[in-house]
């Protein structure tokens, strides 16, 4: 499991594009029928579980090193510095142009006006959802990475603790995606029991254990089958729904979805999709991911002060978003990223 695989960034790709198209026909209002990605027959907001389970199913290679004695101390540098202080840049960026906005139109982008120094810093830090704070982000689907922050936490504590107590930290994490089930059914809204973060508890622990089948229990998985899931799902979903219309997105997370993982990271998938290409851009994704949100602020702050005549409800307006979107995530790699990983490896080593 300590190998990258191409198969599961190419469905990071995809799945960070379907993202920014959500975004996208959400915000400017663009509406194609039921096949569109805002309103349209399947609620494309929940790919962010697929996020989960694929950030888990690559993490699972973390429990070997916490074992072998890998310190909360670096664990933590490794991760969180990844992500802070591209949120804090992103942050930033999204106020100053929020302001903006209100002073062009009058009114506040997207319904979120709460951008008080404390909001700022919690959402920076990446603890704005999920953690203590009940403030709404101000990059908001960098909640996703909030809520992914204290999953690495959660994971670190319980695969110390099953360690000490002498037992499979899989009893744990299979624990944590019954109280995340919990949460959602009974409502519950408490700091860290709350549904931000059981959304996290359900698919990124489910992702752990979906790793540790492919590791250890191989022999379970027939690619067949879960070929035949990936192709009857989505037919029932846009032909037959109202077969899976109750429980869709519970069929999503616990079949469609461990489904996919296990073709796109089989080997077979793995080495048709072995180009570096695909690697480069999954790295680009996260950025294009983070700066998907301010860079939509941006587009309506640039028509409005140079009066632009532009149809964003177009099919082409939105491919050209997304493209803007990876270009703007490729400098970001480049000249944030890299160089903090840089640093990072030599703290750490």
């Amino acid at each position: 499991m300590d190998k990258r695989i191409s198969g599961l960034d190419l469905l990071k790709i995809i799945a960070t594009v379907m993202i920014i198209f959500y975004h996208y026909q959400q915000i400017t209002g663009a509406w194609w029928g039921a096949s569109s990605f805002y309103g349209g027959l399947f609620y494309y907001g929940e790919l962010v579980e697929l996020f989960f389970i694929i950030s888990g199913f690559i993490m699972y290679r973390y429990i070997e090193k916490i074992k072998f004695g890998l310190s909360f101390k670096k664990y933590c540098i490794h991760r969180f510095f990844r992500f802070i202080p591209l949120m804090a840049i992103c942050v930033i960026v999204t106020t100053v142009f929020a302001h903006l906005y209100i002073i062009l139109y009058g009114e506040v982008f997207f319904n979120v006006d709460s951008f008080s120094l404390w909001t700022i810093l919690i959402s920076s830090l990446g603890i704005q959802e999920g953690w203590f704070a009940t403030n709404v982000g101000i990059n908001n689907p960098a909640w996703y990475i909030s809520v992914l922050l204290l999953c690495y936490v959660i994971l670190y504590l319980l695969t110390f603790i099953a360690e000490r107590l002498h037992i499979s930290c899989n009893y744990l994490f299979g624990g944590m995606i019954f109280i995340g089930l919990g949460i959602q059914y009974y409502g519950i809204n408490y700091p860290l029991f709350n549904y931000l973060s059981s959304r996290g508890y359900v698919t990124f622990f489910l992702g752990l254990l979906l790793a540790y089948v492919v590791d250890k229990r191989a022999e379970l998985i027939n690619f067949q089958i879960c070929l035949t899931i990936i192709i009857i799902i989505p037919f029932l979903i846009y032909k037959q729904y109202w077969l899976v219309l109750k429980d869709v997105k519970y069929i999503m997370i616990f079949i469609f979805y461990p489904a996919l993982i296990f073709v796109f990271s089989s080997q077979f998938v793995s080495k048709i999709m072995h180009w570096s290409w695909i690697n480069n851009l999954a790295n680009i994704s996260f950025n294009a991911f983070m700066w998907h949100y301010p860079l939509l602020e941006i587009m309506y702050v640039v028509l409005k002060l140079f009066d632009f005549k532009f149809d964003l409800c177009t099919i082409n307006a939105m491919i050209i978003f997304s493209v803007v979107c990876f270009g703007v995530g490729t400098l970001s790699y480049i000249l944030i990223e890299k160089p903090l990983n840089r640093v990072i490896n030599l703290k750490i080593n």
